[in-house]
């Protein structure tokens, strides 16, 4: 992922592996992340040109955005922490939860999530109750989890 308006990192630290290799920062700035219809920030990002994949702190992006994840065997979404409203969700794959940045414009799973709170939003914030008698069509169209549907507007 490039980096825009980087600036020279000059801190003490440097980045520690699992092996316990160092790696060096060479640039630190802060980017928009564009995931479906939803922008996020991330901020502090380093660069390290010694690294070879893009790696995201989940802790930190959590607090930057004030989201959290839903982890599943094969899927995670990303909720707004204030509505609840899913703004992302994506797919598990070869043992990671993987943002990819590359096909998210086109990503079905991203199409859907932003269908469900609009369609929320635009049928006048229904309940479960309403949820269960437009039927099973509209509900696998529309992929409101189930902890999300028992919080719905009543």
């Amino acid at each position: 992922m490039p980096i825009n308006n980087s600036q020279p990192y000059g801190g003490p630290h440097n980045i520690y592996m699992g092996n316990g290799d160092s790696m060096s920062i060479s640039h630190t700035s802060n980017l928009p992340l564009s995931l479906g219809s939803s922008t996020f920030t991330l901020q502090n990002v380093f660069h390290i040109p010694s690294i070879c994949k893009n790696l995201l702190s989940v802790a930190r992006f959590t607090k930057d955005n004030h989201v959290f994840f839903l982890f599943a065997l094969d899927f995670y979404q990303i909720y707004c922490l204030c509505t609840g409203c899913l703004l992302f969700q994506g797919l598990y794959k070869d043992g990671l939860y993987p943002l990819n940045l590359s096909s998210v414009s086109t990503s079905p799973q991203a199409l859907a999530s932003v269908h469900s709170s609009i369609w929320h939003n635009r049928l006048g914030h229904p309940s479960s109750n309403v949820f269960a008698y437009l039927g099973p069509t509209i509900n696998s169209k529309l992929s409101f989890p189930s902890f999300f549907l028992s919080r719905l507007c009543t």
